[in-house]
């Protein structure tokens, strides 16, 4: 598929773009038609591998397989070799997240500096009250959650690049946050505002990292593009892991027009 046709596609998903750097290649769930995108596709493989159950989030492990957020559970998912014949794939669950309360799901996530699963849950009844929360998995410690308020919809999961910075975000809400992160405790610290959102329920951001860390979401990515132009469009790699985690072009959904006339200084 051309670029401008996975580009549609990543903003009809809605998720998140991560790197497989095993692969080389991106990779974005579609949870409305439950696929698993790629793009460039890797050799002898499609761009679209159908999936048994949804996801909305997904991270890209070292191994090669991939982790998915599934609804309330976490999953572990065997990617085909190529030339196998083409099948739904099915992840092994990990762990059940939150399963005496049916209304929440998970709802957005990413790897931190060190390796471990942050992720966020959302209240999908229609009562949408602050009952989300986040947490941090990893095969060593397992499933912790995080002391940070509660809230309607996780989004925005972020990290600055030395990871001792947490960005996030309810996306129902005003505002981005910020606190200290501590990942080998499941510890975080001094919670308080990042940025005030001019348009509430925007819930996607673009997060880059350089020398320091932008965090922008909907029309309030004009008030940063300052500290994105000193970034410079060539001073950053895709294929690092800093930029990996952190470009939501669920953006382009809503601000494509922002975004770009940002980036280029306008």
């Amino acid at each position: 598929s051309t670029p401008g046709v996975m580009l549609v596609r990543v903003g009809q998903a809605g998720c998140a773009l991560r790197w497989d750097a095993k692969r080389q290649c991106w990779r974005w769930p579609d949870p409305v038609g439950s696929q698993l995108y790629a793009w460039p596709a890797p050799p002898a493989m499609p761009s679209g591998q159908r999936l048994l159950e949804s996801a909305c989030v997904m991270a890209s492990c070292a191994s090669g397989r991939v982790l998915l957020g599934l609804g309330k559970r976490l999953g572990m998912l065997e990617l085909p070799q190529p030339g196998q014949p083409s099948r739904p794939l099915q992840a092994q669950v990990l762990i059940t997240v939150d399963a005496a309360e049916p209304r929440t799901s998970i709802s957005d996530g990413c790897a931190d500096r060190d390796g471990n699963f942050v992720f966020g849950s959302a209240n999908t009844a229609q009562d949408k009250r602050p009952i989300g929360s986040f947490y941090q998995y990893s095969q060593r410690y397992g499933l912790r959650r995080l002391a940070l308020p509660a809230v309607v919809s996780a989004a925005s999961i972020a990290f600055s690049p030395d990871g001792r910075r947490m960005v996030f975000a309810d996306a129902a809400r005003g505002a981005l946050m910020q606190c200290g992160y501590d990942a080998e405790r499941a510890k975080v610290s001094d919670v308080k505002p990042f940025s005030e959102l001019l348009e509430q329920g925007a819930g996607s951001a673009v997060h880059v990292n350089h020398q320091t860390a932008t965090h922008a979401a909907g029309q309030d990515l004009r008030r940063h593009r300052q500290r994105i132009r000193r970034v410079g469009a060539g001073q950053f790699d895709p294929r690092q892991q800093h930029f990996q985690h952190c470009l939501n072009l669920r953006l382009f959904r809503r601000q494509s027009n922002a975004v770009m006339d940002a980036l280029q200084g306008k």
